[in-house]
């Protein structure tokens, strides 16, 4: 697993040179939340609700930061 996690931080720093600060943040706010997904789909994890309501969340968090000014401007908001 140490090999893994040297690697993933390598491909990490490399990827982050071609993107904004802002979405790197995004992928970061997702990253628990796809863990929990992957462990509820293949290591048949069970999720309780506060874990769902807080993957649903962030989400939603990730999804408005990223979309909030044209949803707002759509709407006269």
């Amino acid at each position: 697993t140490v090999i893994g996690t040297i690697f993933c931080y390598f491909v990490q720093t490399i990827a982050q040179r071609y993107t904004t600060a802002s979405k790197a943040a995004l992928f970061f706010c997702l990253e628990p939340v796809s863990a929990g997904f992957i462990g509820y789909f293949f290591a048949s994890e069970l999720l309780s609700i506060w874990q769902i309501f807080g993957a649903t969340l962030i989400i939603f968090g990730v999804v408005f930061s990223e979309f909030g000014k044209q949803i707002c401007s759509k709407f006269k908001l």
